[in-house]
């Protein structure tokens, strides 16, 4: 049994909710398949993210912002920039999974 952290538990559920949406998209993710990789359980889930679509959201929010903290973009260097973010992509193959399932099956704006 993992110690009680808060931030490390949310972590972990939103680990698990990316490779999850990203395997089986918003309506073939299961919350208990989350919860058991999370080693947390379902309860919590809903207490720190409140539904399962929230976390849906909350996943591809995630890693919006990590591919941009990571591949910073410069306008002064778009060939730079398309080929890191390229490099990026190949190394986190559940990005781009988790973007293809947010296009077909939430294709409209979130306020993030």
């Amino acid at each position: 049994m993992l110690p009680r952290n808060a931030e490390a538990t949310r972590k972990r559920i939103l680990d698990a909710a990316v490779a999850e949406f990203a395997s089986f998209g918003l309506a073939g993710a299961r919350i208990q398949r989350i919860a058991d990789a999370a080693q947390a359980n379902k309860r919590m889930i809903y207490e720190y993210y409140g539904s399962k679509d929230r976390l849906f959201d909350t996943a591809v929010e995630s890693v919006f912002r990590h591919a941009e903290e990571a591949v910073p973009f410069s306008e002064d260097d778009l060939v730079g920039y398309a080929g890191a973010m390229f490099d990026y992509l190949q190394e986190h193959p559940n990005h781009l999974r988790l973007d293809a399932w947010r296009r077909l099956e939430r294709p409209e704006p979130t306020p993030a």
